[in-house]
């Protein structure tokens, strides 16, 4: 830990910004996903709630991190319950 102090390397915020990345790889990546189950009407609707789900709950963490508009928030949040009503729907 000393070299890390010493060597003037923020430790915390290389670790924030690998999270940043990895949440941001999820929010496309589990949207992508899950717009293609429920598009495709392949019998995997649920799993599609499960990804858009995943990638909804990503974007309102980066989203509440970030300095963006509290309406493309607010909206990442009502996408959350929209899926999660989808998944009860379906289960």
């Amino acid at each position: 830990m000393d070299i890390v102090k010493k060597s003037g390397i923020d430790l915390n915020l290389i670790l924030c910004d690998n999270m940043k990345h990895m949440l941001d790889v999820i929010a496309l990546g589990c949207a992508m996903i899950g717009s293609f189950l429920i598009a495709s009407n392949i019998g995997m609707i649920q799993l599609g709630y499960v990804f858009f789900l995943a990638s909804s709950l990503a974007s309102v963490v980066l989203l509440r991190r970030s300095d963006a508009s509290k309406s493309l928030l607010m909206t990442n949040i009502f996408f959350v319950g929209v899926n999660v009503f989808g998944l009860f729907r379906y289960w």
